[in-house]
């Protein structure tokens, strides 16, 4: 918010759309989902001003997500799939792989595993950074769980957590994998495992 204020008062306005767009990450994380869509959507406009298409892009991709996160599902959808499609356009395959993981939950709340596990698919075949990657094959592991097809999603699983050892340091988001990485080996029946996976997220938790 403080640097929100400085780009502000600088009159910054190609940072100060980047800047609401992280306030709005902060607020979405508080559960304050109205004062996230308030910062969005003058991101949007201010982006769109300045014919900034790749910040207009993701700021519609964390519009999506906070529709989500409000179980607006079918807004959500909207948003997030043209995204998707925004970032394709660009040749942004990072972004690209970040927006299809965030079409395959829309997709799992949806009851459409099926849909989430291909948009996941297509996101492994895609230039990325391996901590995005991480991601697409704990989100796999639950689509795979959700359609019965419980070795594939402990293959995904497994992986996920290799990344993320691989990792060496705390990632961000790291909780959010060990808790997929428990669901897939509870749904195939490892609940040592699962508990022990708990655990240690239990653990990030704390120490953050």
């Amino acid at each position: 918010k403080l640097a929100l204020e400085i780009s502000l008062e600088r009159g910054d306005l190609r940072d100060v759309a980047q800047r609401r767009s992280n306030v709005a990450h902060g607020y979405n994380e508080l559960g304050a989902y109205e004062l996230a869509e308030k910062e969005l959507l003058e991101a949007e406009a201010a982006a769109e001003r300045l014919g900034i298409a790749h910040v207009a892009a993701l700021v519609r991709l964390n519009l999506g997500w906070t529709s989500y996160r409000r179980g607006e599902i079918a807004k959500a959808r909207r948003l997030i799939d043209g995204s998707v499609a925004e970032f394709a356009r660009m040749g942004n395959s990072r972004l690209e792989v970040g927006a299809l993981g965030y079409l395959a939950h829309v997709l799992l709340r949806a009851g459409e595993p099926a849909a989430a596990d291909a948009a996941m698919t297509r996101a492994l075949v895609l230039e990325a950074p391996a901590g995005e990657h991480l991601f697409v094959h704990a989100t796999r592991a639950l689509a795979r769980v959700a359609l019965g097809r419980i070795d594939e999603a402990l293959t995904d699983a497994r992986r996920a957590a290799q990344m993320l050892a691989e990792q060496g340091a705390v990632h961000e988001g790291g909780v959010q994998v060990r808790v997929a990485c428990a669901e897939t080996l509870h749904a195939a029946g490892q609940i040592d495992e699962a508990l022990q996976a708990l655990a240690v997220a239990r653990e990030s938790v704390e120490s953050e």
